[in-house]
């Protein structure tokens, strides 16, 4: 963005990831089943999910959207609060989704690596971000991951490779996207490891390391 917005030259600009300090998917002793099992969610279920704040930009309209037409025994779990909830969830009573449409408000801190354990799929739609912290949370605890492809998610999100890209002003792409991963479970196990393989990446020794060799850099040239 400081290249392309800004003007600043490549030579002096230089990409370091945020750090990421959370649970990784050795330290969350709990299977997908005993996730679910611990959260009172139907163990004969699938689950999409969603953590972001319901904000319009955020497309949870487009994830309901896709939805529709993916197997009866699919759900959406929505966890976050904001304006566009009520509207959201009209939207899921208008497409008869309503029972399949879980909002749970602001999810307890400590339950969010146990909701990421449980999904089948985990969905950032955003029509903008950063670099999601979020994202960086779902890579670490090891479930399949669909993003938008905008912004800082390509980042982390490499199409095909550890995950699948979607746009997010397209819920037909975000659909074939959750079918595609719904239908073929080991197609999930290997976007999963090799995300698990990018964990380097921005683990906080990386982050630390590469922020001091800029520093000395700069101060090295007065």
């Amino acid at each position: 963005m400081l290249i392309q917005s800004h003007g600043v030259a490549p030579d002096k600009a230089q990409r370091i990831f945020n750090a990421y300090h959370g649970p990784a998917v050795e330290e969350v002793k709990a299977s997908p089943v005993q996730a679910r099992d611990q959260l009172g969610l139907d163990g004969g279920r699938r689950y999409v999910l969603t953590i972001c704040r319901l904000m319009g930009w955020k497309r949870v309209d487009g994830i309901i959207e896709a939805l529709q037409g993916l197997p009866e025994d699919v759900d959406l779990l929505v966890a976050g609060d904001g304006d566009m909830e009520e509207v959201w969830r009209k939207l899921a009573a208008d497409l008869g989704l309503a029972e399949r449409v879980k909002f749970l408000g602001n999810v307890p801190h400590e339950q969010i690596p146990l909701y990421i354990r449980s999904a089948n799929v985990f969905v950032l739609n955003s029509e903008y971000e950063g670099l999601s912290h979020t994202l960086l949370e779902v890579l670490y605890l090891g479930t399949p991951i669909i993003a938008s492809g905008v912004c800082g998610n390509p980042e982390v999100v490499e199409d095909g490779v550890n995950g699948l890209l979607v746009d997010p002003r397209d819920s037909s792409t975000l659909h074939d996207a959750l079918a595609r991963l719904l239908a073929d479970p080991e197609l999930g196990e290997q976007l999963v490891a090799a995300g698990l393989q990018r964990r380097g990446d921005f683990d906080r020794e990386s982050t630390f390391t590469q922020v001091e060799a800029v520093l000395e850099e700069a101060c090295a040239k007065g």
